[in-house]
């Protein structure tokens, strides 16, 4: 593979984490905070269970942006120090 390719499969993969924090950043609000259905025990659980998942998403979701963006850039530094 030449400097180039990887230059380019680096950004194809920078835009791809872009896309995906615009899709993320948009769920961040309806899966998080969810109000309960009625005032039963049954529904506060249920509301409860879905906002920890919501917050469950949101941290892996950073935990993956964090080990992409580090890719990201172990991709250029090799691209310029295979040239």
């Amino acid at each position: 593979a030449t400097p180039e390719l990887i230059r380019g499969a680096a950004d194809k993969l920078a835009a791809i984490r872009s896309s995906l924090d615009g899709v993320a950043g948009s769920v961040a609000g309806p899966t998080t905070g969810i109000a309960a259905a009625a005032q039963d025990e049954v529904s506060a659980v249920l509301a409860s269970m879905f906002d920890e998942f919501g917050r469950d998403f949101q941290a892996v979701h950073a935990q993956a942006e964090a080990f992409h963006a580090r890719f990201v850039q172990l991709m250029n530094t090799n691209a310029a120090e295979y040239a």
